[in-house]
């Protein structure tokens, strides 16, 4: 299942990931700058009490898991 990871700078200039699973098949970039962007002016998420100061990255991660034994 593809997820969306949003990875921010903190207050002490540590990144921070976000994971968003099963994001919409047609994002864009601008629409992931603007939300990052929104997240960040809102303060709303503040990871152990430091606030995100700036956009570091975004990536869409899709990973597939094989089961070779299973007891």
């Amino acid at each position: 299942m593809p997820r969306l990871v949003l990875t921010f700078v903190n207050g002490t200039g540590n990144r921070v990931s976000i994971n968003i699973p099963s994001p919409r098949p047609n994002v864009t970039e601008a629409d992931v700058v603007t939300a990052m962007d929104e997240i960040i002016a809102s303060g709303a998420i503040r990871p152990g009490g430091n606030e995100l100061v700036a956009p570091h990255s975004a990536r869409i991660v899709d990973t597939t898991t094989t089961v070779i034994h299973q007891a």
